[in-house]
């Protein structure tokens, strides 16, 4: 596909990791739970975890509520910080 990246990785036992960004866009975009994405960021911005990748707790976030589309946005991040 002519979207799709390699990033290079350190440390890693693969040294380049294939991604698309427009995928990733469109999955975390049509994801639903965009407002719990946003404070979990601005959180991690909070909270000085920088080497936090923003691309890996975006998956993380939509996977962990994949099934909570329908709560609203404290039912949410409780679903999250319990799961995690």
């Amino acid at each position: 596909d002519k979207t799709d990246v390699f990033l290079h990785q350190e440390n890693s036992e693969r040294e380049r990791l294939k991604t698309n960004p427009d995928k990733h866009i469109e999955h975390v975009r049509d994801s639903e739970v965009r407002d719990a994405i946003k404070l979990l960021k601005l959180w991690k911005i909070d909270h000085g975890l920088l080497n936090v990748k923003t691309f890996l707790l975006e998956l993380l976030i939509v996977k962990t509520l994949a099934a909570s589309k329908s709560k609203n946005l404290d039912e949410q991040l409780k679903i999250f910080w319990e799961t995690m």
